[in-house]
């Protein structure tokens, strides 16, 4: 059964900050809001492609529709081409994502832990971020708990992959129609750096 909460096409200001860099402001298309679950979209533009097994899985223009789930250590996105074909499914590692009641506006600043994982769609996945996440940790930007942490939700979700329990069904299943691609499209380019990039 999805999750209690009201479908959105309204615009959300979020902060985000993968460290040692300050928390970043960003605008994304509100898509959905309820107590336990919300739903984001925005274009993805990092800086560089991300590639994931040697081909490139994120560019510029692509689309990504993210899944935050209230006390989690992950958020995951839907990943379509700038073309709008799907490519897979987008992880990244946080501290445990948090708000009040089913009020989006109320969203703590989201930190990013640096291991990502990519799943194709033939459920295939690859860690991504590995090298980033140990010099992080040797520099002292994490600690090594929240290093700990990192990896352990990294491997926990593999693990939820492999035996088909991941990604949740909500992220498979929610409706992406024309109306929230062109809300989507409408707002500036504003993908946080350190999202869908390596």
């Amino acid at each position: 059964m999805p999750p209690e909460g009201r479908p959105a096409h309204g615009r959300l200001s979020f902060r985000y900050r993968r460290p040692p860099r300050q928390a970043e402001r960003f605008e994304s298309t509100l898509c959905f809001a309820g107590e336990e679950m919300i739903v984001l979209a925005h274009t993805l533009n990092p800086r560089v492609p991300v590639e994931a097994d040697g081909e490139t899985v994120v560019e510029r223009g692509s689309l990504g529709i993210w899944f935050l789930f209230k006390q989690e250590r992950f958020d995951i996105a839907r990943v379509y081409s700038a073309s709008e074909v799907f490519k897979g499914y987008y992880v990244d590692s946080l501290e445990p994502v948090r708000w009040q009641r089913d009020r989006p506006e109320t969203l703590e600043t989201l930190v990013d832990l640096y291991l990502d994982l990519w799943i194709w769609p033939n459920g295939r996945c690859t860690v991504l971020d590995e090298t980033e996440l140990e010099r992080a940790e040797a520099n002292g930007h994490v600690t090594a708990g929240q290093a700990a942490e990192s990896r352990a939700t990294i491997s926990r979700l593999r693990a939820q992959v492999e035996r088909r329990l991941f990604p949740p069904p909500v992220v498979a299943s929610f409706p992406v129609d024309r109306d929230l691609i062109s809300a989507v499209r409408s707002l500036p380019d504003a993908e946080p750096s350190g999202r869908a990039e390596t």
